[in-house]
């Protein structure tokens, strides 16, 4: 998985916070094509590159409010071959009109924006400063854009302007040559994400911009899920176009605006959202709420907008744009959970919608946490109790089950080492080595309270046949094959000290003395009794072994005679987790 997206998405959200985000530029391998048969016969008419020399008027057209259509002027400044990428020339550009008056230049969710000429598609407005003046721009000439099948294989995140285009740009504005910069860039994608706070969404914001990802993200609403059947308005060029890689209780899309429709075949943004070739995202309308004016020019305006209606899927993304057919609904996974906060006495309910499959534990993830942290109503520490079901199916139809469940406590952000745990078993099970599997739905419950649930284990009685009299002793004496009783004591961060009674039955191969250990199961060493047993033998195997752990909630039990190892879970009835550990040294006699 090196150098993917599916690598990098989760390696970009630091734990302590809520986010979901996701790499832009990850493997820039082009795979062929398997999109989806449309409907687009007739292509729309073009007009021609060699056509666009310096001075060539155009108008352009997206949303800055609502779904109203609105335009504005374009002039051709100049061209550089291969400027977006091989076979990709790059259309240098200046934008006037009222509606650039009003929003301060080209803002992001203008990528797409068509550029008409003659009556004809010339392209779409896609490339800007993201800190010089926001009336220059670039366009995706139209011939490209077309070529849904025909892209190059290799990206460019910023644009080298050459001498020429600079002098160009700068007569344009009646400035210096120096004050336009030399590179030029995608126009930022305004992402909607719903499920996290805001001091959350400005952590992760930061965390983009340090990486250059050209994502402006706000808080957003939630969106439903398609519904299919239901009656919706084809987008048309110039309306908005949001990309939903999920719906529901985090929603997160991109939001751009349609470039050129054939038939139900839709081409939108003028550059890629992930750069994922072939994929999996809803197409939704958009409400765009407003266009956010930038007076530093420091990010550039962008529009703030609403995911509406689901029109359709996204089927490929690509270096000219993406590409969609409207009526044909998003293959989704829901991910459903209910959350129990005995503080408060409530409850809470819901529901995220996945339609971008490759990277389902990445969004399934941020559902997670997203419901604890609304149930909690709170960032600080406490103890979560999470237990979930994951149904999927292999590459050969064969259905499979996970299952799991698990006590954590975190000083702060309590639901962070829970989410971490479900995030990696997702992880595991999708690259787990044997079969290719898909997700079909995941079912997440649990509680989540503010008391500190934890006990530690302070001392250990016991006793054997040999030995009846329950005490705490340094060495115990026993048979092989014998069952031991160990009493745990245990003091709780909360309440009374208390103990616990464990039978432990000594294995009939144990020779000469060692050490018999207890340990509470978040403790090292005793995470998984699956250690030592080699391979898993295939998938079901796997399976079994990823939840075979020592929960935190456990009392381990382990002997190490001469070398060798026997661990056992003990029964652990309280509702604690469990730290530290005890040992009493066993004497094994014939």
């Amino acid at each position: 998985m090196t150098g993917t997206r599916k690598e990098t998405f989760r390696s970009m959200l630091f734990r302590p916070a809520l986010v979901l985000v996701a790499a832009l530029i990850a493997s820039l391998a082009i795979a062929t094509s398997t999109q989806a048969a449309g409907t687009c016969v007739t292509k729309p008419d073009i007009t021609p590159e060699s056509d666009l020399v310096p001075g060539t008027m155009g108008t352009a057209y997206t949303v800055v409010q609502g779904r109203t259509i609105v335009s504005f002027d374009v002039e051709v400044l100049g061209i550089l071959g291969d400027g977006i990428a091989p076979g990709i020339d790059f259309i240098l550009i200046k934008t006037s009109g009222p509606v650039i008056d009003a929003t301060g230049g080209i803002a992001a969710g203008m990528s797409g924006s068509p550029v008409y000429v003659g009556g004809k598609l010339a392209g779409s407005v896609s490339y800007g400063f993201w800190d010089a003046d926001q009336t220059i721009g670039g366009m995706t000439p139209a011939e490209s854009i077309i070529k849904v099948f025909d892209y190059p294989g290799a990206s460019a995140a910023t644009i080298e302007l050459t001498p020429s285009l600079r002098r160009a740009a700068a007569a344009s504005l009646g400035e210096s040559v120096a004050s336009v910069p030399g590179e030029m860039a995608q126009i930022r994608v305004p992402v909607s994400v719903s499920g996290m706070t805001t001091h959350q969404l400005l952590m992760m914001q930061a965390q983009m911009d340090d990486r250059a990802l050209p994502f402006t993200l706000y808080k957003g609403s939630s969106a439903p899920a398609p519904m299919p059947g239901a009656p919706v308005d084809p987008l048309v060029p110039g309306s908005s176009f949001a990309a939903a890689a999920s719906y529901g209780e985090v929603t997160y899309a991109g939001i751009g605006t349609t470039t050129a429709v054939c038939g139900d075949e839709v081409m939108a943004w003028g550059h890629p959202f992930f750069h994922d070739g072939t994929a999996t995202y809803g197409m939704s309308a958009a409400d765009i709420i407003a266009v956010v004016p930038d007076p530093s020019q420091i990010g550039g305006p962008f529009k703030l907008g609403s995911v509406a209606e689901t029109v359709g899927s996204v089927d490929e993304d690509r270096q000219a744009g993406i590409h969609g057919i409207q009526g044909q609904m998003p293959s989704l996974v829901p991910v459903t959970s209910h959350i129990e906060n005995p503080d408060l006495g409530t409850s809470m309910d819901g529901e995220t919608d996945i339609a971008d499959r490759d990277i389902t534990p990445d969004y399934a993830w941020a559902h997670f946490v997203s419901a604890f942290t609304t149930a909690f109503d709170s960032q600080g520490g406490g103890t979560t109790t999470a237990s979930y079901t994951v149904n999927g199916e292999t590459k050969g139809g064969t259905p499979f089950q996970f299952d799991y469940s698990n006590m954590y406590y975190a000083d702060w952000w309590a639901p962070d080492e829970a989410g971490w745990v479900f995030y990696e078993q997702l992880s595991e099970i999708q690259y787990n080595g044997f079969e290719k599997v898909t997700f079909t739905s995941i079912d997440i419950g649990g509680s989540i309270t503010e008391k500190d649930l934890s006990s530690e284990i302070v001392g250990l009685e016991s006793a054997s046949p040999i030995t009846p009299a329950i005490r705490e002793r340094g060495q115990l004496r026993a048979k092989p094959g014998q069952t031991v009783t160990l009493r745990v004591l245990l003091d709780p961060t909360v309440g009374p000290n208390y103990s616990v009674d464990i039978l432990y039955k000594v294995p009939r191969w144990a020779q000469g003395s060692g050490p018999l250990k207890v340990a509470g199961g978040q403790e090292g060493g005793y995470h998984s009794r699956s250690d030592g047993h080699g391979k898993p033998a295939n998938f079901t195997e796997y399976l079994d072994r990823l939840g075979a752990g020592a929960r935190n909630n456990d009392i381990v039990v382990a002997l190490f005679p001469r070398g060798q190892t026997a661990a056992d879970v003990g029964e652990f009835p309280q509702d604690h987790m469990v730290g530290r550990s005890a040992v009493v040294r066993l004497l094994l006699v014939k």
